[in-house]
């Protein structure tokens, strides 16, 4: 019964609007951008402390993709009725990002 819903609804198949595709490809960006950082950049920035520079960009730019992503899927579910599990994971990992920005800015971040 709830899994003949769930496929009615939508929520189990991806984006039906272009802004929820959009959404969706900036978040696989973001999630490529993280692997690439993380076995690229990261060990050679901790082994020679002048590439923390790119280290910073690298960061701002997989922040930017994510809280895209996150905008344009919460735009894509409450402006174009789209429901997607896709849209529902971008939409909460801008909110983990935002909760986490916010913990840093309060100074509780240790």
């Amino acid at each position: 019964m709830a899994k003949a819903w769930l496929a009615r609804s939508g929520f189990l198949s991806l984006p039906s609007s272009r802004l929820g595709r959009v959404s969706g490809w900036l978040l696989l960006l973001g999630v490529i951008l993280v692997a690439l950082n993380t076995v690229v950049i990261l060990p050679f920035s901790q082994r020679r402390p002048g590439l923390d520079a790119w280290q910073a960009v690298v960061n701002l730019i997989v922040g930017g993709c994510v809280v895209a992503a996150g905008v344009t899927g919460l735009v894509a579910v409450v402006a174009r009725r789209d429901r997607s599990w896709t849209l529902l994971v971008s939409t909460l990992v801008l909110v983990l990002v935002a909760v986490m920005i916010a913990r840093d800015l309060l100074g509780a971040g240790g």
